[in-house]
């Protein structure tokens, strides 16, 4: 059903005493009932006590057999039997509202059902599952590599460890209040780093790194994607920038034109060749309204879309250069 030019809504009754999970990634309660939530992806700035999130996945699963998924990338309210106590109404921004509704006994049949929908991922490798230590943020190699002794002594078991924000050469958020990535590595707090995931390795103990989507201006990778024009544009033809406390220089590159997508995955590619053998993405959630894609979609559609093209480009470098 429609509801104006730039927005639907789907109105299901449900049982009162019916459970309702879903909604993506959340920090409140696990039950949604006699809720309201925004499916819009967010950074929470470190806390667990609003609505905001990375991760949007409109998907409502009921206890009284039923499941309703929204098929559009646009901003979704719900409102889970708060404004009415037997009723659960979405709504979404779409000027088409498309949905998907299914059915099952249990939510395990409606989970089943729902990776139908959207594909089932492969096993992870094993020691993926493992423990993983990880801090905001190691700020040089003596201090990674003295975790690993540490946990070692005091025969604490662990898998993985991540290296968050500090590996590289420019630590950007001071300047733009925001983190960017130029892929520049900083040589002097972590020398040699083949050399230092290879004895990890060896060790077993994998590797991880944080990255960024972000590209900070009047850097090399930069100038390169301004150059080749595989910056995201603006509606007016400029180029569109992340916005942060009025701060807007920082660019964006373009994950819908195949030829940035594929220059953005060469430089992930090429820090997993320093034997790096896990990324961690993250960010992606200050697209502007404003923005114009390759594809002709603006920010209001690719706002929360566009965090699958930055995982799928991390997820194909990995495998490429991994395995």
């Amino acid at each position: 059903m429609m509801l104006g030019e730039n927005s639907g809504f789907w109105l299901s009754a449900y049982q009162v005493k019916a459970e309702i999970r879903g909604l993506g990634e959340k920090f409140g309660r696990v039950e949604k009932s006699q809720t309201r939530s925004v499916s819009w992806a967010m950074d929470a700035d470190g806390s667990n006590s609003t609505d905001l999130a990375y991760k949007d996945y409109p998907v409502l699963l009921s206890t009284a057999g039923f499941g309703l998924m929204l098929a559009t990338a646009r901003r979704n309210k719900g409102d889970i039997g708060n404004f009415c106590y037997s009723s659960a109404t979405v709504m979404s921004e779409s000027p088409i509202l498309n949905a998907y509704l299914f059915f099952g006994k249990t939510l395990k049949d409606l989970i089943g059902t729902e990776s139908q929908i959207v594909g089932r991922p492969g096993m992870p490798a094993p020691w993926t599952l493992g423990v993983w230590y990880s801090r905001c943020a190691y700020q040089n190699r003596n201090e990674f590599l003295q975790v690993a002794k540490d946990l070692k002594a005091h025969d604490l078991p662990f898998d993985m460890l991540h290296n968050d924000v500090a590996w590289g050469k420019n630590y950007w958020y001071p300047k733009y209040w925001v983190d960017c990535c130029d892929f520049e590595w900083d040589d002097k707090d972590w020398p040699e780093p083949k050399q230092m995931y290879q004895e990890l390795w060896d060790e077993g103990i994998g590797t991880s790194i944080w990255l960024n989507p972000y590209l900070p201006p009047n850097t090399d990778a930069y100038r390169e994607a301004e150059q080749k024009g595989y910056l995201v544009k603006t509606t007016s033809g400029g180029v569109a920038h992340v916005t942060r406390r009025l701060v807007s220089d920082v660019g964006i590159p373009d994950l819908t034109n195949p030829n940035a997508y594929n220059w953005w995955k060469e430089h992930v590619k090429g820090l997993l060749k320093l034997g790096i053998r896990v990324i961690k993405p993250d960010y992606t959630d200050r697209i502007p309204d404003n923005a114009l894609f390759a594809n002709g979609y603006t920010g209001v559609d690719m706002h929360n879309m566009y965090i699958n093209l930055y995982i799928k480009a991390c997820y194909e470098g990995t495998e490429e250069v991994q395995g």
